[in-house]
């Protein structure tokens, strides 16, 4: 992130901090990151903001110790997701050693959240103390932000007493914030404290969804109310399974990335398991090599303990597999099975073997996408072609 020159005034790097918070998110959305890139990009922010106004103004510092303190929540939230997935994975494999592991670690994830959520609390009544209060209704709101995600887990697992304590504490926060900003005339942050509300629970019968709706049909201003509207139907669309033009979509890669850290892969690093993960999540997806041509076919060959925890099949060696001539060669990454080993002509690739001088090769349409049903197809030619061509 881009520092600015002390000398600016305070509102000037603010704005201008939390501006490149915007383009970074944006940026984020579009390369499809992970939860966890994305967790660290906030604390990154939340640490810059504390950088910034490390020797004040008092308001600027709090607002960042805000920022930071709900980063932290944030990522421990995002942890929890991803150790819940990851635990009904780890009892569906049937490995008990493996399902004890991660259960210990959501229940210590789960005390860190509730220690995590009470700090922030503690932030939110002093804010109610200090003459500032209205200049942090956009921080403030943070808090409540990621309480929607542990509610969707404690939800699912029948915690109704959590749900309710959870549920309330982050109704009350929006409640406060839209006092705040109502204070200082701001209706577009009463809509964010609205909007917020309704990511805790959008049912029109709950306190947070009619409080949300309620707010939204006072608004004086006709823009905001109508923005306001747009956004509460957009968001029962949504969860009936509709999608529109800037969501984001989950990838098969994000979900890897979760199911990585919750079992302890850190994909940062250079390990055995980690380069295993990184390699399986490129080749995923193969579509941009089966593409050249329709005969061409992979298939999965030995996957280590990463690959069996985290479901996937591509984090081992594969094979790749010429089904109209029987041409076949296996290895670890399959760009370099395909393309061969840059600057070491003696180690050719697939393509330059077998492909090149191909008067058979026939390129698949360049909108084509592989499904993990061609691997199951291709894994039937090859039991019923043991030479590896469909014509024998």
């Amino acid at each position: 992130m881009d520092r600015l020159a002390p000398s600016s005034s305070p509102n000037v790097r603010i704005n201008a901090i939390l501006l490149q918070e915007q383009i970074g998110v944006r940026d984020l959305a579009r390369k499809g990151a992970g939860a966890l890139e994305a967790q660290r990009f906030f604390l990154g922010v939340a640490a810059e903001v504390q950088r910034s106004f490390r020797r004040g103004p008092k308001s600027f510092k709090f607002y960042g110790l805000i920022l930071l303190k709900t980063a932290e929540l944030d990522l421990l939230v995002h942890q929890d997701h991803s150790l819940g997935v990851a635990w009904v994975h780890a009892k569906d494999l049937g490995d008990p050693l493996l399902y004890a592991q991660i259960a210990g670690r959501r229940a210590d994830v789960a005390r860190r959240i509730n220690r995590s959520y009470r700090h922030c609390i503690r932030l939110v009544s002093y804010a109610t103390q200090v003459p500032y209060r209205g200049f942090l209704v956009r921080a403030l709101l943070r808090i409540a932000q990621p309480v929607g995600i542990l509610l969707l887990r404690l939800r699912r697992e029948g915690m109704a007493q959590q749900v309710k304590e959870f549920s309330s504490a982050a109704l009350g926060i929006c409640q406060l914030c839209a006092e705040m900003a109502a204070e200082i005339n701001s209706e577009n942050e009463v809509a964010m404290a609205a909007h917020t509300a309704l990511a805790i629970d959008l049912d029109t019968e709950s306190a947070a969804g009619k409080w949300a709706r309620d707010v939204i049909a006072g608004l004086s201003d006709e823009n905001i109310r109508r923005d306001a509207e747009a956004f509460v139907a957009k968001a029962e669309l949504r969860r009936k399974g509709e999608h529109f033009e800037g969501d984001i979509a989950t990838t098969p890669k994000q979900v890897f990335e979760s199911l990585a850290e919750a079992y302890g892969i850190d994909l940062t690093e250079d390990t055995a398991a980690s380069r295993a993960v990184r390699v399986g999540i490129a080749d995923f997806d193969p579509s941009r090599i089966l593409r050249d041509c329709e005969s061409l076919q992979v298939e999965p060959g030995g996957t280590g303990l990463p690959g069996v925890w985290l479901g996937l099949w591509s984090a081992g060696s594969k094979t790749l597999r010429c089904a109209r001539h029987g041409h076949a060669m296996g290895g670890f990454e399959l760009d370099v099975i395909y393309s061969g080993v840059e600057g070491r002509p003696f180690l050719p690739g697939f393509k330059s073997e077998f492909c090149v001088s191909c008067p058979d090769a026939k390129p698949r349409p360049g909108d084509w996408k592989w499904s993990p049903e061609d691997r199951k197809v291709a894994e039937s030619r090859r039991a019923e072609h043991p030479t590896g061509r469909d014509r024998e």
